[in-house]
């Protein structure tokens, strides 16, 4: 007979665990969650939420919320330093194919719409995971200063530094893509809404994502060591000077942004497992399959790792066959978006004329038809059909 009533461990309260929470308490299952900061609170800027995860998310009774919050994307494109497009979509005609919608919104507006929707008992905060044991059919997870929980499947959600997968796998190598991202969040008119655009230069892009009329997430890029120390003079000032002229007056958008929310980062990735899990334990979202932000898929595919997972264990027999279902599933998805998002940020690193005049030409030389095609193969994945 298929699982029943399980009781779950899931490890991280992001986006990813909290969805998978909603998605596993959705077919019966019995679910914690355990987060080790003391709150959750804003933290992060913007993300896309493409159309394959908001179809999960109204199945779990989050779209409303998000559409309250949202922008819609009408147009999606990358274009030259210049203002020049190289590629461009037209969104709306996606969401009308799709029969739903893509959105730019706040990181944290996401989280706090998924963890409305969850009993205030099911998350516990100020539970740092400090490891885990496995005996027989049940996993004992361990926290600092806290007593230990066990439970019949634990699912490690805890990011890209994940406790579970490194209990799991030891420590696994991380590449760094040769570039460092700054994130910021303004709030200022905007002068192109429903325009999700990327500009890319030599070795250097630009972000210009809005999520309200009076609000916009944006991001910038440039080639960098790894920790590389920041500008003497400030991220802000190096920003604006760096982009000045840009598209959009972008560099506006910057100086505008408050210097304490401009969030820095090494872009890195982790070369894709073969496997997830052992035992009783597996992995979702960046814990499992860590990917450059270049495709916008890591929180959508984190919604859909749930999904998957709940459905997996609702027709199996076993724990383990669900899982390894599970794995069979997920794997060959997150593996190639995984390897696509990386590819993209190489020619993004180039910094020759002549090679950067290559990329743009292979751009806007690229039929729209197959470039409708891909952008259709990752937003227009459906996480409940069975294969």
């Amino acid at each position: 007979m298929p699982l029943r009533a399980l009781s779950v461990a899931v490890v991280g309260a992001g986006i990813g665990g909290l969805a998978a929470a909603l998605s596993l308490r959705r077919v019966g299952m019995y679910v914690r969650v355990f987060e080790r900061a003391p709150e959750i609170k804003e933290v992060g800027a913007g993300l896309g939420v493409w159309a394959n995860a908001v179809r999960i998310l109204d199945r779990l009774g989050a779209g409303e919320a998000i559409r309250a919050v949202a922008q819609p994307m009408e147009r999606a494109g990358i274009f030259s330093r210049r203002g020049r497009a190289l590629s461009l979509m037209d969104m709306r005609e996606f969401s009308r194919a799709l029969g739903v919608s893509s959105f730019v919104m706040h990181r944290t507006a996401l989280q706090k719409a998924l963890l409305s929707l969850l009993p205030a008992e099911v998350v516990s905060t100020g539970f740092q995971c400090v490891g885990l044991h496995r005996r027989g059919g049940k996993v004992e997870l361990q926290f600092k200063d806290r007593p230990p929980f066990e439970a019949d499947l634990v699912v490690g959600a805890d990011g890209f530094h994940s406790v579970i997968r490194r209990n799991l796998f030891g420590e696994t190598a991380t590449r760094f893509s040769g570039q460092t991202c700054y994130r910021g969040v303004v709030r200022m008119t905007v002068k192109h809404p429903g325009l999700l655009a990327e500009f890319q230069g030599t070795g250097q892009r630009l972000g210009h994502c809005p999520f309200a009329k009076d609000r916009m997430y944006w991001f910038a890029c440039h080639n960098a060591a790894p920790n590389e120390p920041e500008d003497t003079r400030g991220a802000k000032v190096k920003l604006v000077e760096m982009f000045a002229g840009w598209p959009y007056a972008m560099e506006e958008v910057i100086a505008a942004t408050p210097d304490e929310s401009i969030i820095r980062s090494d872009l890195s990735d982790r070369v894709p497992l073969k496997t997830w899990g052992a035992d009783h334990v597996t992995l979702l979202g960046d814990a499992a399959h860590p990917m450059l932000p270049n495709l916008g898929q890591g929180a959508c595919t984190a919604i859909e790792d749930g999904a998957v997972l709940a459905q997996c264990l609702t027709q199996a027999e076993t724990v383990d066959a669900a899982l390894r279902n599970y794995e069979a599933r997920r794997i060959p998805r997150t593996t190639r978006l995984v390897t696509l998002s990386w590819r993209f940020g190489i020619a993004a690193r180039w910094t020759n004329p002549l090679a950067v005049r290559c990329r743009e030409a292979i751009l806007k030389a690229t039929p729209e038809n197959l470039a409708r095609q891909e952008l259709m193969r990752q937003v227009g994945y459906d996480a409940f059909q069975t294969p």
